[in-house]
């Protein structure tokens, strides 16, 4: 039986669409492949950047924690310098992401750094988290494995400044309240220099009736004013008796003749 003009057409027809829906499949499965391959990849950098920066996070309290307490064995972090006041501290992460540039920009920030303001490492270099006491500056630079300009961050070093400020508000407390006990039970100079530390000094003068006690707290900090705003220690407003100068004293006053207490900075 013999097929007529009209059918032969209609068959290649249909052929022609077959193939061409078979085609537009198989693009579309490819395209579909690619774009899950290129989702995985990105979720496992993504994983990465993640470890990157808690890496960092940890290396950035190491080297704080080291500076603060002027530790040499501090795991993880090498120190350098000649003395107090002239140490370095380096702490140096390796990064395990491997495409150029943060791919997470919803990833918290550092010690006060945009994690888009932290250079750009891959996997084989490095970042180094540094703290130079001469400069009182934590910079997180690119290591020795690639080049790049260090990101300065003030907002690092007020970090810093306000936990040394939050050790002085709790040493000056302490010693309000050892003198205020030692007035109430009129200690002597034998009793109250039991509560002498690396901190703080107690001294006793005058006669029963008219004794001055005083203690003179060491500062930690480093700037002048309080980083961390009002300090309310033995219901004194600290800022408003004047202006604490860095690394300097406060000295604690109880006068019985007079039955006051007075704070002042030196």
């Amino acid at each position: 039986m013999y097929r007529s003009a009209k059918q032969s057409r209609s068959e290649s027809l249909s052929r022609k669409r077959r193939l061409i829906a078979l085609t537009a499949a198989v693009s579309l499965s490819a395209l579909l492949f690619t774009a899950c391959d290129s989702s995985k990849e990105l979720q496992l950098e993504e994983r990465l950047e993640s470890t990157d920066a808690a890496n960092i996070r940890s290396a950035y309290f190491a080297v704080q924690t080291a500076a603060v307490t002027q530790a040499a064995d501090v795991k993880g972090v090498t120190r350098t310098g000649d003395g107090p006041g002239s140490f370095t501290y380096t702490y140096t992460v390796e990064a395990t992401q491997k495409i150029a540039g943060w791919q997470n920009d919803e990833l918290e920030g550092i010690g006060g750094i945009s994690i888009n303001e932290i250079p750009a490492m891959v996997q084989g270099e490095t970042w180094d988290v540094v703290y130079d006491e001469v400069t009182n500056n934590t910079t997180i630079n690119a290591g020795s494995t690639a080049g790049s300009n260090p990101v300065q961050t003030t907002e690092v070093s007020l970090v810093r400044e306000k936990d040394l400020e939050a050790t002085d508000a709790a040493n000056i407390r302490s010693a309000y309240a050892v003198i205020q006990t030692a007035a109430l039970m009129q200690d002597d100079q034998d009793t109250i220099e039991k509560n002498n530390n690396t901190n703080v000094e107690f001294t006793v003068d005058g006669a029963e009736g008219s004794f001055v006690y005083q203690a003179v707290v060491k500062m930690k900090q480093t700037q002048d004013g309080w980083q961390s705003g009002a300090q309310v220690i033995g219901g004194f407003n600290v800022p408003a008796i004047g202006t604490v100068i860095g690394g300097g004293t406060c000295t604690i006053v109880y006068d019985q003749s007079t039955n006051a207490t007075t704070l002042t900075w030196g």
